[in-house]
C-alpha cells in the first residue's frame, strides 16, 4: 500500500519540489563558503611599536616606503592622542627609543592586496607616546 509520502514522491510535482530544496541547499553552502573567503580575506594587519627598548622609553614613530622614504600622512588629533592616515604602499613601521637618533626598531608591514587604508593611531600621556598601532585594512 502507498503512502502519502510515496506518493508525494513519484508526482511530478513532488520531484520538482525536491528539485528546488536540493539547489537552495546547494547555493545556501555556495554562499557560506564565498562568506568565509570574504572574511578571511578581509582581516586586517595590526603592527605595534613595543612601549620600550632596552629599557629606554618609546619617543617617536614613522612610516617608510622603503628604508630611505618616510611616508607624510595626515594628522588627526582625536581624544587621548592622534591618527595618521597614510597612503597605502607603507611597508615599515620604525619606533624610536630614548632619544632623538636613539636605538630603532623596524617593523616590516605587509598589507593584504585588498586594502583599503592604513591608520597609526597613537595614544599618548601628557605628551608622552603611550601606544603606537598601525592598522591597515
Amino acid at each position: 500500500m502507498d503512502t502519502r509520502r510515496d506518493q508525494a514522491e513519484q508526482h511530478p510535482a513532488g520531484k520538482r519540489r525536491r528539485a528546488v530544496l536540493h539547489r537552495q541547499r546547494a547555493m545556501k553552502a555556495v554562499l557560506l563558503i564565498l562568506f568565509g573567503i570574504s572574511v578571511s580575506s578581509s582581516a586586517a594587519e595590526v603592527v605595534e611599536c613595543p612601549k620600550k627598548l632596552d629599557g629606554k622609553r618609546l619617543i617617536s614613530i614613522g612610516a617608510f616606503f622603503d628604508k630611505e622614504t618616510e611616508i607624510q600622512g595626515d594628522r588627526f588629533d582625536v581624544r587621548g592622542g592622534y591618527r595618521i592616515e597614510l597612503p597605502l604602499n607603507v611597508a615599515w613601521l620604525v619606533c624610536e627609543y630614548g632619544a632623538i637618533s636613539g636605538p630603532q626598531r623596524w617593523i616590516q608591514v605587509k598589507p593584504p592586496a585588498n586594502v583599503k587604508r592604513c591608520t597609526i593611531r597613537v595614544r599618548e600621556v601628557e605628551s608622552k607616546l603611550q601606544d603606537v598601532k598601525l592598522t591597515c585594512e
